[in-house]
């Protein structure tokens, strides 16, 4: 199993705009989430599954896998401080 995230996540003073390497197109998916329109950002991790990362925003629901580590406890706590209440 990739150890690695499915996804970078880079956190801009006015949302985060998050890469997933798309490996059948052989490209790069992004999309941009203004910190305004996220509505809630859930962190659950499983021991030996890794960890998931919901990001609710506007209507739509993003879900990151993270196989191994704290690197998604880490992006869970960098959404935490950027997000306003």
């Amino acid at each position: 199993m990739n150890c690695c995230p499915s996804a970078t996540f880079l956190f801009l003073k006015n949302g985060v705009d998050i890469q997933e390497q798309n490996i059948q197109a052989d490209g790069v998916i992004r999309q941009f989430l203004p910190y305004k329109n996220i509505v809630s950002v859930r962190y659950n991790y499983t021991r030996g599954d890794g960890a998931t990362l919901t990001i609710s925003a506007g209507k739509q629901t993003y879900i990151y896998v993270f196989p191994c580590n704290d690197s998604g406890l880490v992006v869970y706590k960098t959404f935490l401080e950027n997000v306003p209440v």
